[in-house]
């Protein structure tokens, strides 16, 4: 079922309960989008969307402050590394997902999980360590680094 023009107006505004039942096979992958960035679509809702073949849905879900860990968990092995950013950023990621994006081998999403808020001091003195710069950056930027990780990055005069 496709929504309504005013109905997705509604949606975007906050003013549209998000129900299960709005999914529906034609719901097109924008409407799924809109759903997936709102701060009211509840979890199971968001669960669902998690799976759709569109990543940009599923960055939105990964972006979403109300998706579930279990969720996030499984968006956190998604093939596309923009969906593993969403969930890197997500201050809901369980520890044990944000470090194993630590230890990926995609810099954007190394570099994001540096910014998620409950990163601990051990793993951002491990990713001090870090080949590239844009990580090690990142790490030198968060208020959370240990001081022997910036010890560690002020070492490295030829980054800064």
């Amino acid at each position: 079922m496709q929504l309504e023009t005013r109905d997705m107006a509604a949606l975007v505004n906050g003013e549209l309960t998000v129900s299960n039942n709005v999914l529906e096979d034609d719901t097109t992958s924008m409407e799924c989008w809109n759903i997936a960035h709102q701060p009211s679509t509840p979890p199971d809702v968001l669960s669902r969307l998690a799976n759709h073949e569109d990543w940009l849905v599923r960055e939105a879900v990964a972006e979403n402050f109300h998706t579930p860990p279990e969720t996030l968990a499984t968006l956190g092995g998604d093939s596309e590394r923009r969906v593993r950013c969403g969930v890197a950023c997500n201050p809901n990621t369980p520890l044990d997902i944000l470090t194993k994006l630590a230890t990926g081998d995609i810099v954007l999403v190394r570099s994001a999980t540096v910014l998620n808020k409950n990163i601990t001091p051990e793993l951002l003195l491990r990713m001090s360590k870090d080949r590239s710069q844009k990580v090690l950056w990142a790490v030198a930027c968060s208020l959370g680094s240990p001081p022997e990780a910036l010890s560690r990055l002020a070492e490295h005069t030829h980054y800064w």
